[in-house]
């Protein structure tokens, strides 16, 4: 676990004012626990699917505060721009696995702190405030986690209509190599319930993809049921060649999306 000792905050702003030769740090790995005895959160280590929320695994809260994540700019107090990249309230009660939407998306195996602040979150449209004053039991006030890039192949989709180009739009996609996003009408009879082929889109690299459009080879005349898949691109050709081959492309473990309901345009 990484502790920070930090004496004071602003209430305007998310800057820390105060000098690195100020803070005490005791450095280990893992995340930990920051609080008191009686209001405290637990945050690990974790790998990231939505790059825009982290998890706190538990808290255990007597009273109303705000959960501050902050990048590792705490350390850098003269470095310009901003140290708070999330917030939540969380109110009196324990809680397990919350989610905590960031302001940006994270960077791979970035450091992060987690902190507890006095009473509710507060946010307008320029500045984070939160308040001054900081639960800690001694001097330790923060604790640091690492946030690293899921690579478990993962593909999720969600209710929508055809956008105007006749597409459907599959709003995550983690793949850990050349992958085919394969598009199947969705049959509950079948294994997986992978129905037949209706599309597919030319093969996504390895790495995190958000909003991979699928397009459908005639208009949607009435809402239907799809499954979005991935298979490996087992033999990589060139762009001019590419072609999904079912016989040959083996699908993904794991990296089927949950069905998904189609309406078709207006």
């Amino acid at each position: 676990m990484t502790y920070i000792d930090i004496q004071s905050r602003s209430t305007r702003i998310t800057r820390l004012i105060v000098s690195i030769a100020m803070s005490v740090l005791l450095v280990a790995c893992g995340g930990g626990v920051t609080g008191d005895a009686n209001n405290f959160v637990v945050v690990e280590d974790q790998t990231l699917v939505n790059l825009q929320e982290i998890t706190i695994a538990s808290a255990k809260l007597e009273r109303t505060l705000c959960v501050v994540i902050y990048d590792s700019s705490i350390l850098f107090p003269n470095k310009k721009g901003m140290d708070v990249i999330g917030e939540k309230t969380l109110e009196a009660g324990e809680y397990s696995d919350i989610k905590v939407a960031l302001f940006r998306e994270s960077h791979n195996n970035e450091s992060m702190f987690v902190e507890l602040h006095e009473g509710a979150c507060a946010s307008d449209s320029d500045v984070t405030q939160t308040a001054d004053s900081i639960v800690t039991q001694g001097a330790i006030s923060a604790v640091r986690f690492i946030a690293g890039y899921s690579t478990e192949p993962f593909v999720a989709a969600e209710e929508q209509t055809v956008n105007i180009r006749n597409e459907i739009i599959v709003k995550k996609i983690v793949s850990n190599g050349s992958a085919w996003v394969v598009l199947h009408r969705y049959d509950a009879d079948a294994e997986n319930g992978l129905g037949e082929i209706v599309n597919f889109q030319p093969s996504v690299t390895e790495g995190h993809h958000s909003n991979v459009a699928i397009g459908l080879e005639r208009p949607l005349t009435a809402k239907d049921d799809f499954v979005v898949t991935l298979y490996a691109n087992v033999v990589e050709l060139s762009r001019e060649e590419d072609r999904f081959d079912q016989a040959n492309d083996a699908l993904i473990p794991g990296a089927i999306s949950a069905p998904f309901t189609v309406f078709p345009a207006p």
